[in-house]
């Protein structure tokens, strides 16, 4: 190949990854990121006890890939109790073992941003994440959005910050239960390879939204 050709080569993809980066700048939800993505079909890597979790991939511009997480559950409780336990602090660190600690930032009428801190066994770093959060309804639906804002607070010392993340919680009401679904992703520069990772966060995944089932089902709030 030519070096002319080459040069037009590495300005094609510098083109398309500049695009990309565009798009992600103008995306705001999970939603907006899947709609104007390329979808995989959906895998099942775990499922027990009335949880399930899903994995598909997302391809943007044709050359930002990544994977979609999503956990399902359905339980016997109220919409309103569901959102206070996938929402409020005091109630997120008593289910999700992944959670060490989190926190409000900012919180007004229409949204908040909230630290959290994750604890995640070796060899994965630790990391943290501060996001923006807010509710939407669609229908007798809730849905609750989260974008990362990493420059929101300083860094935490020890603690990797995730840079871009989006997710989401939809709360479905039916037939006297509550479908609880978490769907996200992360773009990250890990360099431990899926083989490893998987494993241990899909472990913590299951343990945490089991137990979020079992609360929802038995506890009084």
């Amino acid at each position: 190949m030519t070096y002319s050709k080459l040069h037009v080569v590495y300005f094609i993809m510098l083109t398309a990854v500049g695009m990309a980066q565009n798009n992600l700048n103008d995306i705001h939800t999970l939603t907006e990121f899947i709609n104007v993505s390329k979808q995989a079909p959906w895998e099942t890597a775990q499922s027990d006890k009335g949880v399930s979790i899903q994995y598909r991939n997302l391809i943007l511009n044709d050359t930002l890939e990544t994977r979609e997480l999503l956990v399902r559950l359905t339980a016997n409780t109220t919409l309103q109790k569901a959102k206070k336990y996938v929402t409020l602090p005091e109630n997120i660190i008593q289910w999700n073992d992944a959670v060490k600690d989190i926190k409000y930032v900012k919180q007004n009428s229409s949204y908040w941003i909230a630290h959290t801190l994750y604890d995640i066994p070796f060899p994965l770093s630790k990391q943290d994440l501060v996001a923006k959060y807010w509710v939407e309804h669609d229908g007798n639906t809730i849905i609750i959005h989260v974008k990362s804002v990493p420059d929101a607070i300083p860094e935490t010392k020890g603690y990797d910050r995730e840079n871009y993340n989006l997710s989401q919680w939809r709360l479905i009401p039916k037939n006297n239960t509550i479908t609880v679904e978490f769907a996200g992703i992360t773009l990250s520069n890990s360099k431990i390879p899926r083989f490893i990772k998987d494993p241990i966060i899909q472990r913590k995944l299951l343990n945490s939204f089991i137990h979020l089932k079992t609360i929802l089902e038995t506890s009084d709030l």
